[in-house]
């Protein structure tokens, strides 16, 4: 087992080496060395991979608090102090095997750390059973979809791949590891495996709710899933293509010893550290910035490796402790107040954060954005900013103040989506929130070899110094950024609206990601559809704010770099395509063909089997002859009293509904549109709205009142407002 050391003996030694370093350091500005350091000093094997609820969890939190306090930061935490504690699940692993007991090779024991690992909160046990392969280990009647069908699970030890079975449905929460647990324990099993990828994951938690202290439960690779599929007529690869077409229930015949041994730690708990950098400004010091990242990681493993967590996330921390340094010493400080946290328990489901926004130690009402940095020390040197469209002047005036080298070396983009990192309950709970990372590739993904010596002070100053730069932007805005609405106003920001009509000519806000530029069918293959198109193309290869695309769907990742795209359609309400030009839509970059309730020539295969999109009316009624692979978009103005007439004849995952508002739409009406349709086939279309008064303001009030009329969680909202366009 590597190095532990106890925790007196490292904070003595600490103090001394932060003397020498520190003291005799610059004020007031980001520096990568002293970023290193930190990542150098918390990512040793002395912090035990600094597991939240452990000994490890303690130390990294004393240290920070340790840090903030000697750089006179205020508390930030409960009761003006640095620490805001909430109780969790904790248990720390002892020992785990895993071990064949029937087939050629057997008996086979697995490696520890590399071919399996127990899961997070795994219970302990001694389980000797067969394996049963429950394909993605759903079983919803709803949707049409049983992975067990007859498949017995009693007494046995039940293996699931963590995919998504397709893209017709949302499938979180179903897919998640606690539900598809519960099911496996519904059924009667002994033991449960799941397979993410190629290698074992470590880290993958089961929360308290699933939690059972007497059933072993573990990670697998696709060595162990391989050696369980030998003489049942499937290898891995064709066990996965073979379950992309539906369930497939497996009864293995071969039988396992699955054992843990994980000790369950008595009233478990953890600590956020918060500190503060009061702001200058009389009037603007009660707005509040929140940079955040997690400090915890892995622990050490059952195999008795430690998890020291460099990259992911001991370097987001530095970059936030280095922060928190800079701006406490900068004289004189920025106008608003910035609030620095350290969040326990991310890799355990998020929980500091979702206990620092359920129980919040500062007021969250004043708060007008969070930045979240997760894994910052490995890379190519650019700096990704996501989710800043809630800023749009602040941004545009941010990005013009960098100059041409600087703005190379920035990648635009979104907060990252689902319940992926800490920024998460920030946005669920209708505020602003920013991801920031350090682009390029990262290695070492949750594995014993995530250590210092692949983190490297180039990168951690270059995310330090361009996110200390975009803090400034924000904090010394010189008009108050806190506006009624707020919630609203986030999703609005982040949402995903196309201008289907192409209406919109100028002052085009900077969340509709795109157009449909028309032609009427008469058009095609003529001189001028001909000259508009290569003009279109040459338009777009000559600048940076324009973008051809092939489809609706692309319009978002085109739309990262500030870019506005263009898609070609034809309308085929008048005039018809001669037969003979068909076939060239295609390669011509035609990628939607639309049809109004008139009577028109409308050939649906031809659009079809040649990847065009179609956008039909809601008088399309029943369901529309679509061929197999075939999308189609079909609109409607619930405010104006339309809807569809028969929802379940339009097949899913080919027809997405388009739920079309004007100003002074009901949300009421709208909701339960939305709720008959189900809202994971439905996108809301604000730009009809947009067109008549740009009435942000307006917008973000209806949504919030479109969600509580709805009842709809913030995944359903962030759903309507873009993620089902993107999935579709």
């Amino acid at each position: 087992m590597r190095a532990r050391m106890g925790r007196r003996l490292l904070r003595t030694h600490l103090a001394v080496w932060f003397v020498a370093v520190w003291c005799a350091s610059p004020a007031g500005a980001f520096d990568g060395a002293r970023a290193q350091a930190i990542v150098d000093t918390i990512a040793s094997d002395a912090f035990q991979g600094r597991k939240s609820g452990l000994a490890g969890g303690r130390m990294i939190e004393e240290f920070v608090a340790l840090r903030f306090r000697a750089w006179g930061l205020e508390g930030g935490g409960t009761d003006g102090g640095f620490f805001h504690e909430f109780p969790m699940l904790v248990t720390e692993e002892r020992s785990a095997a895993l071990e064949l007991l029937d087939g050629p090779y057997a008996p086979l024991a697995f490696l520890d750390g590399d071919d399996f690992v127990l899961a997070t909160n795994s219970g302990s046990g001694n389980a000797v059973a067969e394996v049963v392969l429950a394909g993605h280990g759903v079983s919803n009647a709803r949707r049409g979809r049983d992975d067990y069908g007859d498949l017995d699970a009693g007494g046995k030890i039940v293996a699931i791949v963590r995919e998504e079975p397709d893209r017709v449905y949302v499938w979180e929460p179903a897919i998640s590891r606690d539900s598809t647990l519960e099911e496996a324990l519904r059924r009667g099993a002994a033991g449960v495996l799941w397979l993410r990828g190629e290698r074992a994951i470590a880290g993958g938690a089961v929360h308290e709710g699933s939690y059972r202290a007497d059933i072993p439960l573990a990670s697998i690779g696709e060595r162990v899933l391989g050696h369980l599929l030998a003489g049942t007529g499937y290898d891995v690869k064709r066990y996965r293509s073979e379950l992309a077409k539906g369930p497939l229930p497996l009864a293995t015949g071969k039988r396992i010893r699955l054992s843990a041994d994980v000790r369950l730690v008595e009233n478990g708990s953890a600590r956020n550290v918060a500190g503060i950098v009061r702001g200058s400004d009389p009037l603007l010091r009660g707005e509040t910035i929140v940079v955040g990242a997690h400090g915890d990681h892995l622990g050490i493993g059952a195999h008795g490796l430690v998890y020291n967590g460099a990259n992911d996330n001991a370097s987001g921390t530095a970059v936030v402790m280095e922060l928190a340094r800079s701006f406490a010493e900068r004289d004189p400080r920025p106008a608003r107040t910035i609030v620095f946290v350290v969040f326990a328990a991310e890799e355990q489901g998020l929980l500091g954060s979702r206990a620092f926004v359920a129980d919040p130690p500062i007021d969250l009402g004043a708060v007008v954005a969070m930045m979240n940095l997760d894994v910052e020390g490995h890379g190519n040197g650019k700096t990704g900013i996501g989710g800043a469209g809630s800023f749009p002047a602040i941004w545009r005036d941010f990005r013009e103040s960098l100059g041409a080298s600087l703005a190379e070396s920035l990648t635009v983009g979104r907060a990252w989506g689902g319940e992926s990192s800490d920024h998460a309950p920030f946005r669920d709970a209708g505020i602003p929130a920013m991801s920031i990372w350090s682009d390029g590739e990262h290695r070492f993904y949750h594995t014993i070899e995530d250590d210092p010596e692949w983190v490297t002070e180039t990168i951690l100053g270059s995310v330090g110094r361009m996110t200390e730069r975009w803090i400034l932007a924000l904090a010394d805005w010189k008009e108050p950024l806190l506006r009624p609405h707020r919630a609203g106003r986030a999703w609005l920001a982040d949402s995903d609206q196309v201008d289907l009509d192409g209406s919109l000519r100028r002052d085009v806000p900077p969340f509709v990601r795109g157009a449909v530029r028309w032609f009427d069918a008469g058009e095609a293959g003529s001189e001028a559809f001909l000259d508009s198109i290569g003009n279109l193309r040459a338009r777009a290869e000559g600048s940076d704010s324009i973008a051809v695309v092939s489809s609706i769907r692309e319009m978002r990742g085109a739309s990262r770099g500030g870019a506005r795209a263009v898609l070609v359609g034809l309308r085929a309400d008048e005039g018809s395509i001669p037969r003979a030009r068909l076939p060239l839509l295609g390669p011509l970059g035609v990628g939607i063909a639309s049809r109004s309730s008139r009577e028109g020539e409308f050939d649906l295969e031809s659009f079809c089997n040649q990847g065009i999109d179609v956008l039909l009316p809601h008088e399309a009624g029943r369901r529309p002859a679509l061929p197999a692979g075939a999308r189609a978009y079909v609109r409607f103005f619930p405010g104006q009293g339309e809807e569809i007439a028969e929802p379940d004849s339009f097949p899913r995952g080919s027809v997405l509904f388009l739920a079309s508002l004007e100003a002074g739409a009901d949300p009421r009406l709208v909701a339960r549109a939305i709720r008959r349709l189900d809202w994971d086939r439905v996108h809301l279309d604000l730009v009809p709205w947009i067109a008549l008064r740009n009435d942000e303001e307006g917008i973000a009030i209806f949504l919030e009142e479109l969600r509580d009329a709805g009842g709809f969680e913030p995944r359903e909202m962030r759903a309507l407002l873009g993620e089902n366009l993107a999935r579709w």
